[in-house]
């Protein structure tokens, strides 16, 4: 995504958000008080999303310390970031280590490639993301699953500015938007095009707008393509599976991809 996208994030505005029930999306305001929010912990908030991903994907969360662990490897860590972005890197790096031993893979954690983006060891695919309080990593062996992509997002209500960065006229119509600057449904479609983006990036290595992207309702959740059929990317758009989920005051989105097309063998 474009640098533009990533600092007007930090502009929005929170508490709303969207969730799925009977294969239909609806709206839902949440006021969930921030204390209950950290009570439930990593742990529950991982069985909750697992409960809705394949089972050959494997979660792990890992809460924002206040120090580096003595045993985490300093070389890793990005010099240049400020102190909150790289304890919010390490916990990543730490669910990212504990989702693959899930997998029954020995304990390491993911390199850093100079896009920024996860090295993960051979055979495995994956992803990471996190808030200012959590990290949650999803590993996955690449023999049964081609791609993964997670985003974890604080329920927010995006302003009229994002929205027409991130959606299309024809997405709008589809989901039934207005154009007011407190539409709550723009950070579940937000966050669902972030989670594409990491789960198609690395199968490419070609950058996705959030415009090269739309979005229409499915019976089962959100159906994606490229808008432009020629994009390097609009084959594994196409395959990408997903849910977007709401709880505890967060959004969380998932996209997978379980199945390879002839243009995507390595």
């Amino acid at each position: 995504m474009t640098q533009t996208i990533h600092s007007l994030e930090l502009h929005i505005a929170r508490d709303c958000g969207r969730m799925w029930s009977n294969g239909q999306s609806r709206l839902l305001m949440n006021r969930t008080n921030p204390r209950q929010m950290r009570r439930r912990g990593p742990k529950r908030l991982v069985s909750d999303i697992a409960a809705r991903i394949p089972g050959e994907i494997a979660l792990a969360a890992a809460e924002v310390g206040t120090s580096v662990p003595a045993d985490f490897p300093v070389d890793l860590i990005p010099a240049r970031a400020v102190k909150k972005r790289q304890l919010e890197f390490v916990a990543g790096r730490i669910a990212a280590r504990e989702a693959m031993e899930e997998l029954g893979r020995d304990a390491t954690y993911p390199g850093r490639a100079p896009d920024r983006r996860p090295l993960w060891p051979k055979g495995l695919v994956g992803s990471i993301t996190h808030t200012a309080d959590y990290a949650v990593a999803a590993a996955a062996r690449s023999s049964d699953v081609v791609a993964v992509g997670i985003d974890l997002e604080d329920q927010q209500q995006l302003v009229d500015e994002i929205g027409r960065h991130i959606l299309s006229d024809a997405e709008r119509e589809a989901w039934n938007l207005d154009k007011s600057a407190q539409n709550s449904s723009f950070v579940s479609l937000f966050s669902y095009k972030e989670a594409i983006f990491k789960c198609v990036y690395p199968r490419v290595d070609a950058y996705i707008d959030f415009l090269d992207v739309e979005l229409s309702p499915g019976k089962n959740g959100p159906s994606a393509r490229c808008i432009n059929p020629r994009h390097p990317a609009a084959i594994c758009v196409s395959q990408v599976t997903g849910v977007m989920l709401s709880m505890d005051g967060r959004i969380f989105s998932a996209c997978w991809i379980l199945e390879t097309a002839p243009l995507m063998k390595q």
